[in-house]
């Protein structure tokens, strides 16, 4: 797999992850990076990052994740924990794969702030659907 052109496509061409400040840092095979450029409608009441939004970056992570075996995966099930509040900013989703199946994979996500503190992590249950086309 091309790993950089799959990071430019999708950068360009995820019209929810564009339009939600989603995009690509690092990708390799088991594991991706992905960052979250949070706006103004994205806090709750209480002026923190609504957990929906975490949610997002952690879920596109762990599916960039499991694509980089060219694969396209959808999310079948997913856990999430969250550990502290995220404040507006940008924050950070680290997915590595757990479990690599031709259907099934597993991904464990990390979501932090750009000070590494910990406000999230995840276990993500994705199901392949058809191949990347290269």
């Amino acid at each position: 797999m091309d790993f950089a052109a799959f990071i430019e496509e999708f950068n360009k061409r995820d019209h929810f992850a564009v339009n939600n400040g989603v995009s690509i840092v690092e990708l390799r095979e088991g594991y991706a990076m992905v960052k979250l450029e949070s706006r103004e409608g994205m806090k709750n009441a209480y002026g923190i990052l609504h957990g929906g939004v975490i949610f997002t970056v952690a879920d596109t992570a762990a599916g960039v994740c499991a694509a980089s075996f060219g694969t396209n995966k959808g999310t079948l099930n997913s856990s999430i924990n969250f550990l502290s509040p995220a404040y507006p900013g940008v924050i950070y989703a680290k997915a590595r794969i757990v479990r690599n199946g031709k259907r099934v994979s597993v991904c464990e996500v990390s979501v932090t702030d750009k000070d590494d503190t910990l406000i999230a992590t995840g276990t993500f249950t994705m199901y392949g659907t058809d191949s990347i086309k290269k």
